[in-house]
């Protein structure tokens, strides 16, 4: 983490009682680091980052590079259809599993997590997620603000949602011209939600 970054710490929501949070925390396009047991020293960051300090993205290449040559030999000579085809096989397992070293980093990368940077970005794009969410829901009118609560190099974010009254359909008409498609409507109209 750089020094004029700063560390995403806590994120949470504020609605009013009788609202619902079912499917909202969801919602949040920045993650916030796991913790384990609670505790405020994160283990797997630490294990990301150690990871790092030891990966070398270069050597992983060059090494996809000699496997892709050294089946290529093996193929070449084959003269078994059924031993090329098996070879070509484990060539393309072996270069997979080198691929996901290349994107994915080491095991220690792999198993730990990068540092979610505070980003002012993700909240505005946080926001509209979530006043999308009240707006898919009939919540029309909902709007979200948010607060930041700032201690040293860690940043935590409240989001006070206001959803607004909800609108709900009162009638329904309906105005169909085909007598026939009508007749089938009303016939199979107690069966629908």
């Amino acid at each position: 983490m750089k020094d004029n970054q700063k560390l995403l710490y806590r994120q949470s929501l504020r609605v009013p009682k009788r609202f619902k949070l079912e499917g909202m925390n969801d919602l949040y396009t920045q993650k916030v680091n796991s913790k384990i047991l609670g505790l405020p020293i994160n283990y797997l960051v630490w294990m990301y980052y150690t990871g790092e300090k030891h990966y070398d993205k270069q050597k992983f290449i060059d090494r996809k590079e000699v496997k892709i040559k050294k089946f290529d030999r093996k193929i070449e000579r084959a003269n078994d259809p059924r031993k090329k085809a098996s070879l070509q096989y484990r060539k393309l397992r072996k270069i997979d599993l080198v691929n996901a070293k290349i994107e994915n980093g080491n095991h220690f990368m792999q198993w730990g997590e990068p540092a979610a940077v505070f980003d002012t970005a993700q909240v505005r794009a946080t926001i509209d997620k979530i006043n999308n969410f009240l707006f898919s829901k009939g919540y029309f009118l909902g709007k979200t603000t948010f607060e930041l609560k700032e201690y040293k190099r860690r940043v935590g974010v409240v989001y006070s949602v206001n959803p607004g009254s909800g609108y709900f359909y009162d009638t329904l008409s309906t105005d169909i011209q085909d007598s026939i498609m009508a007749d089938l409507y009303f016939q199979h109209r107690p069966e629908s939600f």
